[in-house]
């Protein structure tokens, strides 16, 4: 486990994207978080896509997008985006740390950086869902103000989930 002193937190502004090396990094810290193997080509090549896609023209107006580097590679990163039709209301959506990495408040540091953020874009809540078999988001959720709501997600999103595996979490910022 490394220290969060070690770690430096950056935010992905809109032409800084940088090289497909990074993309590559965010690919594979993806695949590891979601525990599949390097070696699943067309997994590969899918979650290569998803970041390519998001971010081709990417400006940062709808969305925020953080790394945590350690020495120049990135070990860990952490999005927000507004919610379609509702221009105050920003979902935390996407965080991943490399598995070494976890415990040492990186995935707080990152969830802090979005929140403050969003906070200066006078956004008026945050919401965020979280699988309720991922203690550790719960953990760094409720340490950053984030309350839950409830696990009935047509509450939320008006579509119905009763598969009953999602925490729906909220928090109103200040002076927004």
């Amino acid at each position: 486990m490394h220290r969060a002193a070690e770690v430096v937190i950056r935010e992905i502004v809109g032409g800084s994207v940088g090289t497909g090396e990074f993309l590559k990094q965010l690919a594979e810290i993806s695949m590891k978080g979601n525990e599949y193997s390097l070696s699943d080509k067309a997994r590969w090549e899918a979650t290569m896509s998803h970041f390519q896609q998001e971010f081709s023209g990417f400006d940062g107006e709808r969305s925020v997008f953080f790394v945590a580097e350690r020495e120049e590679k990135v070990v860990g990163f952490a999005r927000a985006s507004v919610h379609p039709g509702r221009p105050r209301q920003w979902w935390l959506n996407g965080l991943e740390v490399l598995q070494e990495h976890r415990g040492a408040g990186v995935g707080t540091r990152l969830t802090r950086a979005r929140i403050k953020a969003l906070s200066k874009r006078k956004v008026g809540s945050i919401w965020a869902h979280i699988r309720k078999s991922n203690i550790p988001s719960l953990v760094v959720a409720h340490k950053v103000g984030l309350r839950i709501l409830t696990d009935e997600a047509e509450t939320i999103t008006g579509k119905h989930d009763d598969s009953g595996r999602f925490w729906f979490l909220r928090m109103e910022l200040p002076g927004a």
